[in-house]
């Protein structure tokens, strides 16, 4: 992130060095960028995962402090506008989501348990909206606000845990529980509103913008789970469940605000 944002700031100083002339946004036709945002860690509001035996607090809320979490999970869009008349403007923007996230080595060791977990989930995202949207420039900045029509697809997210219970003198393992599974893939269409700002440097400009939407989700697959219990001491499995899931099928609802910092050229 510390590097990103330093190659954004250069760009920025680079541009404003080589600005021949000072132009306004009603000079620029076109405008491409990119948005980092705030990433979707789960389907909204579709995503029930206490059906298929899947929990987030196995990824979160563990037994000890000590254990690493790793949350590799990004969003981003890159983004086109085309400039009307009357500082209205047209704009396409396509998304990526990837939620990546794992805890590692979650251990307990006191007088009364010693046990050791592992887990992770992963989903990938793609989205496009398109909009119409209206601008306002004084001096360097940019205020903007407008309307789209997001459309989603949510990829069938995977998830692991791992538990494991040892003898609490020798550490000799016990005991062990393994839940694997997927959650349903699924959609979601809409309409929304954006608002944001930009900061104009030469033809480069950076900025910020929340957005939110109210949304039709639908679910397009089941959900998978397997439970498995085994012996450790005797290699054998006591116990087992696996099967699929239906949790709610559609809904009707407001997605969540969603905020972004936008880096965009002008030409």
């Amino acid at each position: 992130m510390k590097k990103l944002l330093l190659l954004i700031c250069a760009i920025l100083i680079i541009g404003n060095a080589n600005a021949q002339e000072k132009k306004t946004e009603k000079d620029y036709k076109w405008s491409v960028g990119i948005q980092l945002n705030t990433p979707e860690r789960k389907i909204p509001n579709i995503e029930d995962q206490s059906a298929n035996g899947w929990d987030d607090g196995y990824l979160y809320n563990g037994e000890s402090h000590n254990a690493i979490t790793k949350d590799k999970t990004f969003a981003l869009s890159l983004i086109g506008n085309y400039l009307l008349k009357d500082d209205n403007f047209l704009r396409c923007k396509v998304g990526f989501n990837n939620v990546d996230i794992k805890r590692l080595n979650d251990y307990r060791i006191d007088s009364l348990d010693n046990t050791i977990s592992n887990a992770f989930k992963k989903r990938t995202d793609f989205g496009v909206a398109f909009g119409i949207g209206k601008s306002l420039e004084i001096k360097h900045l940019n205020l903007y606000a407008g309307f789209e029509l997001p459309f989603t697809f949510y990829g069938k997210t995977k998830f692991y845990y791992y538990y494991q219970a040892n003898d609490v003198q020798t550490g000799t393992p016990l005991t062990s529980q393994e839940i694997s599974g997927t959650i349903f893939k699924a959609y979601s269409i809409g309409i929304g509103n954006f608002a944001g700002f930009t900061f104009k440097f030469s033809n480069f400009s950076i900025g910020g913008e929340i957005s939110y939407a109210f949304l039709y989700s639908k679910r397009l697959s089941e959900s998978t789970f397997q439970v498995i219990n085994k012996d450790l001491q005797t290699n054998t499995v006591t116990s087992g469940l696996d099967g699929t899931s239906n949790p709610k099928i559609s809904s009707f609802d407001m997605s969540k605000i969603t905020g972004s910092i936008t880096l965009k050229y002008s030409f």
